[in-house]
């Protein structure tokens, strides 16, 4: 068999773990080249000014985001196993065939970190649960494994050190295009064009909508999912001490008078709020490190809203409400309020000042931002979670935005992840279907056995 060349776009956990299940596979007569326009891991993490207690830098691309280990891999390195919630991979496979993945990437990322030191095990699930339910929530429930940002780090560079050898990275290099013709595909760089057998796109979930700007895109389909827009809430960490060492991480959902599912997410205790930098346009995010603590917990409040037709430009339509805030804050990363504030629609005229706050925010007021039914969904939400965690709504609890979820454009695949050209395969947050490290290396570890066993079976 002639050597196949096979491209990777995107060095996130995706596209990683699909190069580390295709040489698991012994796919011979083939090279695989990973692209991704962001920087080395080393290089990522000497330049994260806003892990380091200093503001953003406004670095292109952004450090956060891009680069090899993709964006998830360097902020808390939460692992949650379960179909509940974390991507819709559960749509597409059968519930025998996703628990199978599920239990191999878990087993792959428990030997790269060399360690079962990790593992959260709930205590006092039934009573939060009951307690939540009294309070309007429910409470969902999962298994959490917590490599922090720093062990995440050394993950990542194991990961690197058993690809190397066998795998042309090409960081630091962008992909302008990707188009199909006979048979082949051209990988159009800022400088040159090569010519591939196989693609799988793995560009993350701000890479989400650059597909739908390439040639490649005419061949694909897709449908909208809900679109995710909310806040970054930070609190004192005493308010959710008692919560964070029963449960470590807790999920809680409800619905809103439009019928709009609410939910918090990323829950860092004794974490920290910082910036995202798409291209120009700021989000918040958060993390924790084990290495240094806050006094403050964070955590983000999402409302999932269901677009009906024509609507179809999602990713556009977050990013405008995400530059609303941008101009709102003047010179500032992005727009502050205090909780208490936002429930009554008041303007924040000041923020609480703190030496260990790593973003800047020009104290606003959210209501000139976010669409009606997102504010009160979120306004809902607060008036419960202050039943259900006593002091949430202090003064030293601040909203900051806005934060969005840029993988609603979810593309129709089949059973492989493999679009309708067969050769074209779509992994991780940039297909829609994942929405966190488990579910997007998951996704790569599915294509690198599907495309090894194909490749094989080419082979003999």
């Amino acid at each position: 068999m002639k050597n196949k060349k096979i491209a990777i776009i995107g060095a996130g956990p995706a596209g990683l773990f699909c190069a580390h299940e295709l040489l698991q596979n012994s796919v011979e007569n083939t090279s695989i080249t990973i692209f991704d326009k962001g920087k080395s891991i080393d290089e990522r993490i000497n330049n994260l000014p806003c892990s380091k207690g200093a503001p953003c830098n406004n670095c292109q691309p952004c450090n956060v985001l891009c680069g090899f280990g993709g964006s998830g891999m360097v902020n808390d390195g939460k692992l949650i196993f379960t179909s509940k919630f974390g991507g819709n991979l559960q749509d597409v496979f059968s519930e025998h065939d996703f628990n199978h993945f599920l239990n191999r990437i878990r087993d792959s990322y428990l030997k790269l970190c060399d360690s079962s030191n990790g593992w959260t095990h709930p205590a006092n699930f039934d009573d939060w649960f009951d307690k939540a339910a009294n309070c309007g929530f429910e409470l969902l429930k999962a298994s959490f494994f917590h490599l922090g940002s720093d062990r995440t780090v050394i993950l990542l560079r194991r990961l690197y050190e058993q690809l190397k050898d066998k795998v042309q990275f090409r960081l630091n290099t962008s992909v302008v295009d990707l188009d199909y013709n006979h048979n082949k595909f051209s990988v159009t760089l800022e400088d040159s064009v090569e010519v591939f057998d196989y693609v799988i796109v793995a560009p993350g979930r701000f890479g989400n909508s650059w597909l739908n700007k390439t040639c490649i895109s005419k061949y694909l389909s897709y449908d909208v999912s809900p679109l995710d827009i909310g806040l970054r809430l930070e609190f004192p960490a005493e308010i959710t001490k008692s919560i964070a060492s029963d449960l470590y991480e807790f999920k809680l959902k409800t619905t809103s008078k439009f019928g709009d599912t609410t939910r918090n997410f990323c829950f860092n205790d004794r974490g920290h709020v910082c910036i995202e930098n798409n291209n120009g346009v700021v989000t918040t995010n958060g993390y924790s490190n084990s290495s240094y603590d806050s006094k403050y917990s964070n955590m983000a409040i999402l409302v999932s809203i269901n677009p009906k037709k024509p609507f179809k430009h999602a990713n556009e339509y977050l990013y405008g409400i995400a530059k609303l805030a941008n101009y709102l804050s003047g010179d500032c990363d992005i727009v502050g309020q205090k909780a208490i504030d936002f429930i009554i629609g008041k303007r924040s005229t000041e923020l609480l000042h703190r030496d260990d706050l790593q973003i800047s925010a020009f104290p606003g007021n959210f209501s000139m931002i976010l669409p009606y039914r997102v504010y009160e969904a979120i306004s809902e939400f607060l008036i419960k979670l202050e039943r259900f965690l006593p002091g949430i709504l202090s003064n030293d609890s601040v909203l900051y935005g806005t934060e969005i979820k840029t993988y609603s454009q979810r593309l129709q695949v089949g059973p492989g992840l493999q679009t309708k050209l067969s050769k074209l395969y779509i992994i991780g947050d940039g297909s829609g279907l994942t929405r966190g490290l488990v579910q997007a290396s998951m996704s790569g570890l599915i294509v690198g056995e599907e495309l090894g066993y194909s490749l094989n079976k080419e082979e003999n």
